[in-house]
């Protein structure tokens, strides 16, 4: 068992390291400071980079990496800025998941079986099992593609990658702050 929690740990680490390496070419390719940008705009850009860097962490592996990519093509002016992001790490994936039309033709049969299904289980019978799991489909980028099994085995994989970037995060902060870049 301890060997298992030394892979466990490495693999995290990898997946820290991954996302910085990721999300530092994320920021370079941004590059700020080409214009002046409002503290709106800064935050918006940073955490840009950062879901796509986590993403490509998992290189389009999981449905919720192509998810989160999908969610930052849908604004135009970002699409460009996300190929420049990816492109500097080489990474496009292919199976992007794309929006919906607004008429629904271009939805596959799986999604819209999935839809019928999710409304005759929430006209028919509301427990909480199941307003548990429509909770969680809507917090993990792209849950509603997403069967009970397939869910909980993203949701654990998202929890893992978002802890990582949460922690590189927070070491980046301390070192900017421990370097006396901000007043304490």
């Amino acid at each position: 068992m301890h060997n298992n929690d030394n892979l466990d740990m490495d693999r995290y680490n990898m997946v820290k390291q991954q996302f910085l390496k990721n999300w530092m070419r994320g920021l370079v390719a941004c590059n700020p400071s080409l214009r002046v940008m409002s503290i709106k705009e800064r935050k918006l850009t940073i955490k840009l980079s950062a879901d796509i860097a986590m993403a490509a962490t998992r290189s389009g592996a999981t449905i919720w990496s192509r998810a989160l990519l999908s969610r930052a093509t849908v604004n135009t002016s970002q699409r460009l800025l996300v190929r420049r992001i990816l492109r500097k790490y080489r990474y496009y994936p292919k199976n992007v998941i794309r929006r919906p039309s607004k008429n629904g033709s271009r939805l596959s049969k799986r999604v819209r079986k999935g839809r019928k299904m999710s409304k005759i289980r929430f006209l028919g019978q509301e427990n909480a099992l199941e307003k548990r799991t429509e909770m969680l489909k809507n917090l993990v980028p792209g849950g509603h593609l997403m069967d009970g099994k397939c869910l909980i085995e993203e949701t654990l994989d998202y929890v893992v990658h978002l802890q990582a970037q949460v922690d590189a995060m927070r070491t980046i902060t301390a070192d900017f702050i421990s370097c006396g870049h901000v007043n304490k």
